[in-house]
């Protein structure tokens, strides 16, 4: 029975990597290093499973029966040692593929910057629809003191018990357009924003884009994503629908209406973990110069389950063309919400 259990969690895993677009092996696999310390604890426990059937046995010092073989190991002791490398085989390639995404350090990129260029802080936070905690979010909003918040999943009541902080101290407004309230995608600011999602279509989920242009800076521009996310096939497919309409947007902006110099970033929460073949393709379409700046540990899970709070994920990520005008990016934990929100620093 154990062994059974054991050769269909393999088959499971295998399944996984041999179609890696299925809705749910990109379910599986987005919960990547949970996968790894599962193949890793059943490496173990198969690695103990054959050590005592090789000592009850005695299969070194056992008689020989006939055939040839000692102690009627053969057929069992081969299923103990196929099961041990079926998953030390796993686990090197759920380790592969994690090393292969976090082995990018932005830190690095930025430590030859002059000390003396000025900065802007920006803050992210998918800040979750039904959070309550108003005096919270201010606080934290306070002790940050960022110049820039970029907001998705923001709600009528958030701006109505934050509206006075934030109309004080965030003179600048964007929302995503054809919002008749103040829900979706928001963004506050301390700079003069400049929208520029007025001139396309977008369909039912939008997203936001604009520009600021902070100080005597050039010109920044920005792309505040929140996707469905595919916690249903239908959602799924929707996802990947808008993934693509914002490719495509994205593609048209870049040939008509920016400069290849201009800083983009692009931000969000787009309900897609690294490890998904679907990542992959908009990873390509986007451009490989445009650098995910999570690609660092400490940011690697952004959104945890409010049903299972030990289960977290990877779907916040932050693109840019130039890696090297972030600084210090970081996670803050907030009471109220599915997700951390990410704090960094742009550089002139």
């Amino acid at each position: 029975m154990f062994q059974a259990i054991l050769r269909v969690i393999i088959l499971t895993d295998i399944a996984i990597l041999r179609f890696p677009e299925n809705y749910y092996s990109e379910l599986a696999i987005s919960f990547l290093p949970y996968l790894i310390g599962i193949t890793l604890l059943w490496m173990i426990i198969s690695f103990i499973k054959l050590r005592k059937y090789l000592k009850k046995t005695n299969i070194f010092n056992g008689p020989t029966v006939k055939g040839g073989t000692k102690g009627g190991f053969v057929s069992s002791s081969r299923m103990r040692w196929a099961l041990l490398v079926a998953f030390g085989i796993l686990f090197i390639i759920h380790s592969n593929a994690f090393n292969s995404f976090y082995n990018y350090k932005p830190k690095s990129a930025i430590s030859n910057l002059w000390s003396n260029n000025q900065t802007i802080k920006v803050l992210y936070w998918n800040i979750y629809k039904l959070n309550e905690d108003y005096s919270g979010i201010q606080t934290t909003i306070e002790n940050t003191n960022p110049d820039l918040i970029l907001f998705v999943e923001f709600s009528e009541n958030h701006y109505k018990h934050l509206k006075d902080f934030l109309q004080k101290n965030y003179p600048y407004i964007n929302s995503t357009t054809w919002s008749k309230s103040f829900i979706g995608s928001m963004v506050f600011s301390k700079y003069k924003i400049e929208n520029r999602a007025d001139d396309f279509p977008q369909g039912r989920r939008r997203y936001a884009y604009f520009s600021l242009q902070p100080k005597d800076w050039p010109e920044q521009y920005f792309y505040l994503v929140h996707t469905s996310s595919p916690d249903s096939y239908a959602h799924f497919d929707m996802r990947n629908t808008q993934l693509t309409d914002f490719i495509n947007d994205f593609q048209s902006h870049q040939r008509w209406y920016r400069a290849d110099t201009d800083k983009v970033f692009v931000v969000g929460d787009f309900n897609i973990s690294p490890r998904s073949s679907y990542y992959k393709d908009f990873e390509e379409w986007l451009g490989s110069w445009f650098i995910d700046a999570t690609r660092e540990f400490p940011t690697l899970f952004t959104r945890k389950f409010f049903q299972l709070p030990i289960f977290r994920a990877h779907i916040d990520h932050l693109r840019t063309n130039d890696i090297n005008t972030i600084q210090d990016i970081k996670t803050v934990k907030i009471p109220g919400s599915d997700h951390k929100w990410l704090v960094f620093t742009v550089n002139s």
